[in-house]
């Protein structure tokens, strides 16, 4: 057993290193809760220190130091991180927990104290309140992707776009054999610019089907796919001022596809690809069809509609009330209000997960990104930036505006990037690599 303090510069063996000859101590397991798991665990170390009164000291002094900074870290949220860091046998992984504070406590025994002594033999219990999971060492993992088919840990190729052209769509596979642990985990991406035209990157979605048939199902409604509405599928046209009164987009959800919504909230992403200019108001309702008669069951709210692009109208229960094996019928219709005529082109629409950890937006603050530059998602470290792919400098122009993206042990899933600039092109192309830290409860 090897456990040591660490922040990553300063680092405190609790085994032999001088004056430290030993510890006591072993990983207490989270409570078990209602919701989950308790977020802290306490637990105490006790350590022996053999040495000068000067060796000592010093060493009392680090670990007090690194409890003040990890004290300060939690009330500002800056500087660095300190974890426990526990190797179960010599030579294997080092797991790390973070400390969130601690104090240094002297044995109550004055004979386990006492510095003044010629060779000091003294007892000492830390304690500490750490996070209620540990982490691996960060690993690279295998993707694939539409363009990639064989697990790579090098970058795959991915494209902003939908399924249309299924060797050029826009999500990225993981295999149930290379997430391990026993917790969802945190991911790091670094997504790419692959195109030799500068992109101006505006907003990410990325987001992570883990549990609706996620090799299987299309979350796609594409604008050729549309039922009603206007004289061609993807174009609505209305004549005169309007307020949702004309469906003006229909698609009637196919058996298959609400069976893996299942009941679940999915985020409507709805691209337009073309626009009057004028600026008006959609809607994303879901209703019971029945021989193209439709009843709303559940209305989104408004979202104003200005030009081409990537467009969030909100999240929605598909169907609304739950699902079994018997439902059908339901259809996603999106409705227009606007004071006065005008059209709007559809290019696709995507069922965008919205379960905690399934989902990530990103903004980007402005300029516009090369060729090979990145967006980097660090999840573990809670980071979020822009790399300059020439120099490998970092610019925090990037903001996550959610918790970051997880991936969960043991399960196939697949990941859906869109990217939203400036103006709206379908099918820019990135790459992707991946990594994480596998999280357990107990090591």
């Amino acid at each position: 057993m090897n456990v040591r303090l660490t922040d990553g510069t300063t680092t405190v063996d609790l085994n032999k290193t001088s004056p430290v000859q030993g510890a006591t101590y072993f990983p207490s397991p989270p409570d078990a809760t209602p919701d989950g798991w308790a977020e802290e665990v306490s637990e105490t170390c006790e350590v022996l220190l053999i040495g000068t009164a000067t060796a000592i000291r010093a060493t009392v002094n680090s670990i007090e130091r690194l409890f003040e900074s990890a004290r300060q870290r939690q009330r500002s949220g800056s500087g660095a991180r300190l974890y426990v860091e526990y190797e179960a046998v010599t030579g294997d992984t080092y797991y790390r927990s973070e400390i969130l504070y601690g104090r240094l406590a002297w044995a109550e025994n004055p004979a386990a104290r006492r510095l003044s002594d010629t060779t000091p033999r003294v007892q000492v219990a830390i304690h500490w309140t750490r996070r209620h999971f540990w982490e691996g060492a960060l690993t690279a993992i295998a993707l694939t992707s539409s363009a990639d088919g064989s697990p790579v840990t090098t970058p795959v190729t991915l494209y902003s776009n939908d399924d249309a052209t299924p060797a050029a769509t826009n999500w990225i596979g993981i295999a149930n054999t290379q997430i391990t642990g026993t917790l969802p985990a945190p991911i790091k991406l670094k997504l790419a610019q692959a195109d030799a035209t500068g992109r101006a990157w505006r907003t990410f979605w990325l987001a992570n089907n883990v549990y609706s048939d996620p090799t299987g199902m299309d979350p796609f409604l594409l604008g050729s796919e549309e039922d009603g509405g206007g004289a061609s599928p993807e174009t609505s046209t209305w004549a005169t001022a309007i307020d949702h009164s004309q469906y003006d987009w229909i698609w009637e959800i196919p058996a298959a596809q609400l069976a893996d919504l299942a009941g679940r909230y999915w985020r409507i992403l709805t691209t337009f690809s073309a626009t009057d200019g004028a600026g008006w108001y959609v809607r994303a309702d879901i209703a019971a069809a029945s021989g193209g008669v439709y009843q709303t069951l559940w209305e989104g709210d408004e979202v104003y509609v200005t030009s081409t692009g990537l467009y969030d109208l909100g999240a929605l229960p598909i169907p609304p009330g739950g699902y079994d094996v018997g439902a059908g019928n339901i259809a996603l219709i999106m409705t227009v209000r606007a004071a006065g005529a005008g059209n709007g082109t559809v290019d696709f629409v995507q069922f965008t997960p919205t379960q905690p950890g399934m989902l990530r937006k990103i903004t980007q603050l402005g300029f516009t990104t090369a060729q090979n530059d990145l967006l980097v998602d660090d999840g573990p470290e809670g980071l979020c930036y822009y790399e300059d792919g020439s120099t490998g400098a970092h610019y925090l122009i990037m903001r996550g505006e959610n918790e970051p993206l997880y991936i969960w042990p043991g399960i196939t899933q697949r990941l859906r990037v869109l990217v939203a600039g400036s103006t709206w092109t379908a099918g820019w192309s990135l790459t992707a690599q991946a990594w994480f830290r596998p999280r357990t409860l107990t090591v």
